[in-house]
């Protein structure tokens, strides 16, 4: 079974097999809280193995060795990113080789052993780990939906006793690319740096919300349009000191101004195109409706002639840089921004 919600949750709790996890750590808690007060109330002995520390035999042992005075035992295994939704470059063969074992152990699971594992991030559902789970036992993916975050943001700042506009919704969304794994802790430290302020600002998420590196460049790129070259700038030197190789501040720098010429023609010649069709022409995440929208109000700053300047201009220290023309990265960005801002 595979729930979203804690009123279904609840209703498994007779399983001996979890998987707890998502991107509600407030729901995630409150559940692994659940299965610990029900072991508790029936005499489990409790075992906790952090994932990242231990290795499979720990996790066995935990599972199939019992003490004089209980049998009946809950292994918590915590950070078990097995579970998590991992990237092409992430995955590994020994990946594989341990979720063959771990599949092999909830098969053969005692019946007196509850087993849960947990993991504070999305979940693959198409994992081996996870489908062996969802037939047997329990997987409580407490995940959030972009319509939910709005609602979720308000929601969580409301309990602290804080107010946000939707203007300050929307763009606090957006420096963090509707990221819902980062969202909670983005807003925890909202709620840290406003202390006794009720109103959140721009001010504040400009001051103190670590931004993605899409959000940074769509901002670079706006000012570029707007000619604030100071602001491109100290955006650009912001993500340096971040540790942002300089080529992939390029390339994303190429692609905003590719993405906002495709969508400069689209208009011109397909007007009426459905959203999810113009996401699918432009290679995007057909979620993210809302990149449209920021596409068309970034596009007022440029013409189509500038748009293709700029673009040649990128290239042009894209092959300067990989031919060793210019041996600093950084100063022939600053440059490409001076030059875009003349």
């Amino acid at each position: 079974m595979i729930v979203n919600d804690l009123k279904a949750f609840i209703k498994e709790m007779n399983n001996n097999v979890f998987i707890v996890g998502g991107v509600d750590r407030k729901k995630i808690d409150y559940a692994i809280k659940k299965i610990y007060d029900f072991s508790q109330s029936n005499g489990y002995d409790l075992r906790i193995i952090d994932f990242e520390l231990s290795s499979f035999d720990d996790i066995k042992n935990a599972c199939f060795t019992s003490t004089f005075f209980l049998s009946k035992k809950l292994v918590h295994v915590k950070n078990f990113e097995l579970i998590k939704v991992k990237g092409e470059d992430e995955k590994s063969s020994l990946d594989n080789i341990q979720v063959k074992d771990i599949v092999e152990l909830i098969k053969n699971l005692d019946t007196d052993t509850i087993l849960l594992l947990s993991y504070d991030g999305q979940i693959d559902l198409t994992n081996q780990i996870s489908k062996i789970v969802s037939e047997i036992g329990c997987v409580a993916n407490f995940s959030l939906t972009k319509q939910d975050l709005p609602l979720y943001i308000d929601k969580i700042l409301n309990k602290e006793y804080k107010r946000i506009g939707k203007a300050e919704i929307n763009y606090f969304l957006e420096s963090i690319n509707y990221s819902t794994e980062q969202i909670y802790n983005e807003l925890e430290k909202l709620i840290d740096y406003t202390m006794d302020e009720t109103r959140i600002t721009i001010k504040h998420i400009d001051d103190i919300v670590t931004k993605t590196l899409e959000s940074n460049i769509f901002k670079m790129v706006d000012s570029i349009g707007k000619k604030e070259a100071h602001i491109a700038l100290s955006i650009l030197n912001n993500l340096i000191n971040q540790k942002e190789p300089e080529l992939k501040i390029l390339g994303m720098i190429i692609r905003q101004f590719r993405l906002l010429y495709l969508m400069k023609i689209i208009d011109e010649r397909h007007k009426g195109m459905i959203e999810e069709e113009i996401l699918k022409k432009l290679s995007l995440d057909a979620r993210k409706k809302f990149i449209i929208r920021n596409l068309r109000i970034q596009n007022q700053r440029f013409n189509k002639q500038e748009l293709i300047r700029n673009i040649n201009l990128c290239l042009d220290t894209d092959y300067k840089i990989k031919s060793g023309n210019i041996q600093d990265g950084k100063l022939a960005l600053e440059l490409l921004i001076l030059n875009i801002c003349k």
